[in-house]
């Protein structure tokens, strides 16, 4: 596991794999290990990198002396996403999938494609901007052809 610092907290991270960076976000009762599966599936062709949320995992929990910050894991997934060059993939589950989502909001144009499973909070975020129904360009990127979505759905597909 590689370490990094997000907020003031130690952050692990899996960085597996050559190609294209993908980023994922696990969900809040998991760790980067939610992913392995995922992750074997891909880093012949992909350059995966998995954090552990903070506290979860092997990241070290949020400092009891300091005020939680509500962008704190938000920061994590951004900070990860920063340490590949290029265009990136996004993908989350539930609290990680909202997570990928703002994200994607951070990063804009540099987002290839955002796939998100059984996100939390994706309807709220339309509506707290008046946007419900909504699609941004990078939503729309969806499992495009050249996603870890794709590559994964080929996988799957019989011979």
């Amino acid at each position: 596991m590689n370490q990094l610092t997000s907020s003031g907290v130690e952050i692990a991270y899996l960085d597996e794999g050559k190609g294209p960076a993908v980023v994922v976000g696990h969900c809040s009762s998991a760790s980067h290990k939610e992913w392995l599966p995922l992750i074997e599936a891909l880093k012949a062709d992909w350059r995966v990198l998995a954090p552990d949320l903070i506290g979860y995992g092997s990241s070290a929990p949020w400092p009891a002396d300091k005020p939680f910050k509500a962008e704190a894991d938000l920061d994590v997934l951004t900070a990860i996403a920063k340490k590949s060059r290029g265009a990136l993939h996004l993908v989350g589950h539930s609290y990680g999938a909202a997570l990928a989502l703002e994200t994607t909001r951070r990063l804009g144009n540099r987002v290839k494609s955002l796939t998100l499973v059984e996100p939390v909070s994706f309807i709220s975020c339309a509506k707290r901007e008046g946007r419900s129904g909504a699609r941004s360009s990078s939503s729309a990127r969806l499992c495009s052809a050249g996603s870890p979505t794709a590559t994964i759905a080929r996988q799957q597909q019989p011979s």
